[in-house]
């Protein structure tokens, strides 16, 4: 559509009214003020593709009603303006209320001001000859249904000399309509502009004025174009990843029973369908059963076509390995639900379809790792770690832990409380999953597995201690002397933690101590530093216990701390050390033995090393510590041994894992004592090797305790990792645990 600038201009100097403002607050430098006018405007114009000598003229009315404040500081000058259009209803404008200018403005005195908000750009202080053109030229300026766009821009004038310099910084998916050419429309994606001029001190004011402005679009035509362009890219993109990605040995893999997928069969059919090839023929009606109910989910889901045609080479891939496995059934109901969360995200199932390697790995880890199938399961984008194969035959070392996760959080914003905690627990899952990888591969014994759990933990717990810190100084400040790298306290590993022993589904037991201090912290909120200590360890287990979106980090026991749950969170060195000297019972040394600092500071670390050597070193009556040790067994056998007839408790039975332990902790606390140069280990193998090296115990019965202790933890952990009870029939008890229970009468009841 071509318009005439005369026209406009006639038809602005004599229907438009003229703007008013008002001044309703002025003082100290600071006012409000109110501003408005009435406008009908006549619009004439001549359609290029209208016949020759027709026109069209419309009559728009429109007001506008604007406010603004000011205020000064110092040498600045901050104003604020917004500004709304009314119109009439016409054809032109529609019958709306709209935004028009919405900004912050800074002044300081000759050095210009800086502007941001919705306003007209640079380009209108060249191209606004009346407020009528201004309002047509709008439509190639402004670029948004709301007249002017989000911009900043810096304007600069002294001496008739001026200058604008801005930048568009909103699309809000606004469209760009080019009312000086033609009615194409495209999305506006960014924009810069330049204005400069010079007015001279004549009797009839004469200005120079130029300017440019750039806006770069899309053109709504072009955009389907690109999506096609892209469409080919991302295929050939796909396409070369294959070839790098997947596994040669694999390639000539072809996808059998494609029919049991694609037809629509019924139970009964698919049922004589899965017979041909599954393994257990037994299981095909449940199989069935569970296909169809797969595929009925899928239907009910968005999947796009690229999504659907990838489960069309996927599944049958899925079901024939399935079929080969026992318990076919039960393994597709547990991959259904991993199916389900990605269906909507077709790269991940594009990997799975293509790499025959990586889809095998996937199975067998969900069929031997319940554990690691509800991880991979709640948290697709694990998948990615099956493509890491570093980590197939050995987890991450200890150092890499925390390296790794310094690099996660600092993409985090330190007040982002809420992120850090979702991060962490995220963490903890992939690193646990790159170790289910490692001990599914069986490249590793078991006791390397649990040394890769535990220094997880010692990483994570050092983080968290060291967000607690900050947290909490932050709100009472800090303890004199003490800070982030000296906090001035330790935490002790006890249990599974200490004795370096963890599983994958196991609790942390700590304890905490700290050095003996009184008076205030230093910050604006000072609080005593009994209190801070107080609260820096409740929150630290906030940040480890909080259910969030990904779940609890780690759930923390302190039961073993001083006085147990009547005790105070936190101990003094001095405190702890007169409670084991003089209080502690003959249990709560046993748990002593099992004690590991594990994060704090140096010199607590070193406290707590003398306080145990001194306690563990302790001169003991033979006799007393039997009865206690047998009293504390008996206890724990009358509340937790599952085992009956027929079933057999790995972990509480006679000759199980906790007979073991308490064999080992017993052999320390009676001998240590006696032996200076006996080295106090935390973990149940070294001290029966160190028993052995003493000549305490007999090389038969070290290796027959110690080899006893790792088949029982293996198949402990085999059970946990198929969330099973620790129970095993009484026909498939280890023989093993007849000779530790046989090893434990002899030790003490003779």
């Amino acid at each position: 559509m071509k318009k005439s600038l005369l026209a406009l201009f006639v038809a602005s100097l004599v229907s438009s009214t003229q703007a008013y403002s008002a001044t309703v607050y002025d003082k100290n430098g600071t006012s409000l003020k109110l501003d408005g006018r009435i406008q009908s405007v006549l619009y004439h114009s001549t359609e290029t593709k209208q016949k020759a000598g027709e026109s069209d003229n419309t009559l728009v009315n429109s007001a506008r009603f604007g406010i603004g404040g000011e205020t000064k500081l110092n040498d600045f000058k901050f104003k604020a303006y917004t500004q709304w259009d009314m119109a009439d209803g016409s054809k032109r404008t529609g019958d709306e209320i709209k935004a028009r200018d919405q900004y912050l403005q800074v002044s300081y005195g000759k050095f210009g001001s800086l502007k941001l908000g919705r306003f007209k750009g640079a380009m209108n202080y060249v191209t606004s000859v009346t407020d009528v053109f201004d309002d047509y030229s709008a439509n190639a300026q402004s670029a948004n249904d709301e007249r002017n766009s989000g911009r900043i821009e810096y304007a600069y004038s002294n001496k008739g000399f001026d200058a604008k310099v801005g930048l568009l910084t909103s699309n809000d998916e606004y469209k760009l309509e080019n009312g000086l050419s033609d009615h194409k429309k495209a999305k506006v994606e960014n924009g810069a502009s330049i204005a400069l001029g010079y007015t001279f001190d004549l009797t009839l004011p004469l200005s120079v004025k130029a300017g440019y402005e750039f806006i770069g679009a899309q053109d709504d035509k072009k955009e389907a174009h690109y999506l096609t362009d892209l469409d080919k890219v991302m295929n050939y993109v796909h396409g070369e990843f294959k070839k790098v990605v997947a596994d040669e040995e694999h390639d000539n893999y072809t996808i059998a029973n494609f029919e049991i997928w694609e037809a629509q069969n019924s139970v009964d059919d698919l049922e004589e369908k899965l017979k041909e090839f599954i393994k257990n023929k037994d299981e095909a009606k449940d199989l069935a059963n569970n296909i169809l109910s797969l595929k009925q989910n899928l239907t009910r889901m968005p999947v796009g076509p690229v999504g659907r045609e990838t489960l069309l080479e996927l599944m049958p891939k899925v079901i024939t390995l399935i079929g080969k496995e026992d318990g076919s059934a039960d393994l597709f109901k547990r991959i259904s639900g991993l199916i389900e969360q990605i269906a909507l995200r077709t790269p991940y199932m594009q990997l799975l379809r293509d790499n025959n390697e990586v889809l095998e790995r996937f199975i067998e880890l969900l069929k031997e790792n319940h554990f690691a199938s509800e991880l991979i399961t709640a948290h697709p984008i694990l998948l990615d770690e099956l493509f890491i194969p570093q980590y197939f035959t050995a987890p991450p070392s200890v150092n890499e832990y925390s390296v790794m996760l310094q690099e996660r959080l600092l993409r985090i914003e330190k007040d982002d409380l809420e992120a850090i905690m979702e991060e962490l627990r995220l963490f903890k899952k992939i690193m646990v999953f790159r170790i289910a990888l490692s001990d599914k591969a069986g490249k590793l014994p078991l006791m390397k597995i649990s040394d890769a759990l535990t220094f997880l933990a010692q990483a994570i717990v050092k983080q968290l201690l060291s967000l607690a810190w900050s947290q909490t100084a932050a709100k009472y400040g800090e303890p004199e002397g003490q800070s982030i790298d000296d906090p001035g306290l330790a935490i002790i590993g006890y249990g599974k933690l200490g004795g370096i022993e963890l599983g994958y589904k196991s609790d942390l037991d700590m304890v905490f101590i700290r050095k003996q201090c009184e008076g205030m912290t230093n910050g604006e909120r000072p609080v005593s530093v009994d209190l801070f200590y107080q609260r820096l360890v409740q929150r630290l287990l906030h940040l480890s216990t909080t259910k969030t979106i990904g779940g609890i980090l780690y759930d923390l026991d302190m039961r073993l701390r001083p006085d147990g749950d009547t005790g105070l969170l936190i101990s003094d060195v001095q405190s702890f050390e007169q409670y084991q000297l003089s209080r502690a019972w003959t249990w709560e040394h046993q748990a002593l033995v099992r004690a590991r600092p594990i994060a704090g500071s140096l010199n607590i670390i070193n406290e707590f090393e003398r306080i145990r050597t001194e306690v563990l070193r302790s001169k003991r009556d033979d006799t007393k510590l039997k009865e206690d040790v047998v009293q504390m067994r008996e206890k724990m056998r009358a509340h937790l041994d599952r085992t009956s007839d027929t079933l057999y408790d790995i972990k509480q039975g006679p000759g199980g894992m906790i007979d073991v332990e308490f064999i080992s902790q017993y052999l320390l606390l009676r001998y240590a004592p006696v032996n200076e140069d006996m080295i106090l280990w935390t973990d149940n193998v070294r001290i029966l090797e160190e028993c052995a090296r003493l000549s305490i115990i007999s090389e038969e019965l070290k290796d027959t305790l110690i080899n006893a202790y790792i088949d029982i933890r293996k198949i402990y952990h085999e059970l946990s990792l198929a969330d099973l009870p620790r129970l095993v029939s009484m026909q498939n008890r280890l023989e093993a645990t007849y000779k530790v229970e046989q090893i434990w009468k002899e030790m003490f009841e003779r």
